[in-house]
């Protein structure tokens, strides 16, 4: 995956100003943006081929760190890196979000150099994951054919 082109972000923000800004700083650096203005909506977009999710706390019905609980109890999406994208800066808020499941914070207003940077720092992280992820894929199957070839050639002896 290249670092600018071809990652998708999903945006998650119930004010459409917050969502409109955050589209287009993402799209000015190159990358693809799925929307959703509300947890639910997001829930139901986490599941696509999304790269990194930039989460707002404070939303009505299901808050930010529900959603992100949701996203890690997922097997799809439990590995989408979550960027929140918050006002609140306060340790106790940072340690909820920890908990339920954020690898980073940017806060609100957003700094676009600030927010690029994160953006490309959990980029590497899920890159890095993908691989990983990718050739234990690999040794799974070839472990999987050489049993298998090992299973057929002791049923001939």
């Amino acid at each position: 995956m290249n670092q600018k082109k071809n990652a998708t972000m999903l945006v998650v923000d119930d004010e459409q100003r917050n969502r409109e800004l955050l589209t287009t700083l993402l799209q000015l650096e190159g990358y693809t943006v799925e929307e959703a203005q509300d947890g639910f909506e997001a829930l139901a977009k986490s599941v696509m081929d999304i790269d990194v999710i930039l989460l707002d706390v404070m939303m009505p019905n299901i808050d930010g760190f529900e959603v992100a609980r949701r996203i890690r109890h997922n097997p799809l999406t439990a590995e989408i890196p979550i960027l929140m994208v918050t006002a609140l800066d306060g340790k106790r808020e940072r340690i909820q979000a920890v908990e339920a499941g954020a690898n980073d914070f940017v806060g609100k207003p957003v700094d676009r150099m600030e927010l690029t940077v994160r953006i490309r720092s959990l980029l590497k992280i899920k890159q890095s994951q993908d691989s990983s992820k990718t050739v234990n894929d690999q040794l799974e199957q070839k472990v999987a054919r050489q049993t298998e070839e090992l299973r057929s050639a002791l049923s001939k002896m």
